[in-house]
């Protein structure tokens, strides 16, 4: 898929308020078994979620693709506390095939690592 289509894809995504229940961490780009979020279930305890995850829905789930710790944090917030109930997530309108998948993946942990930098 070119730059140009995959840019157009997420800029079109629709912002949404999944039920917790209903996400799940995609298996393509869930690389790690081990996350640590601690700190981030304590930010978002705090100050809420602050950036999207992004999921596509698929057979009555969403399939969260970006953002695997987000989802963890927020799925163990329920768990122990009951809220948040949903995940704001920005849902593609189709599943990606998978090497759009990983270059958005990939994109995104450069994005975040420097900003880990600065």
């Amino acid at each position: 898929m070119s730059r140009e289509k995959m840019r157009e894809m997420v800029e079109n995504a629709k912002e949404e308020n999944i039920p917790i229940q209903l996400a799940v961490p995609d298996p393509d780009t869930q690389i790690r078994l081990i996350y640590e979020t601690k700190d981030l279930e304590e930010s978002i305890a705090k100050l809420g979620q602050l950036q999207n995850v992004y999921a596509y829905k698929k057979d009555g789930k969403y399939y969260v693709f970006l953002g695997h710790r987000r989802y963890l944090a927020i799925k163990h917030l329920y768990e122990k506390y009951g809220k948040p109930d949903y995940i704001i997530a920005s849902v593609l309108e189709n599943e990606p095939d998978f090497e759009t998948k990983v270059t958005l993946f990939c994109e995104e942990s450069m994005w975040n690592k420097r900003g880990e930098d600065e």
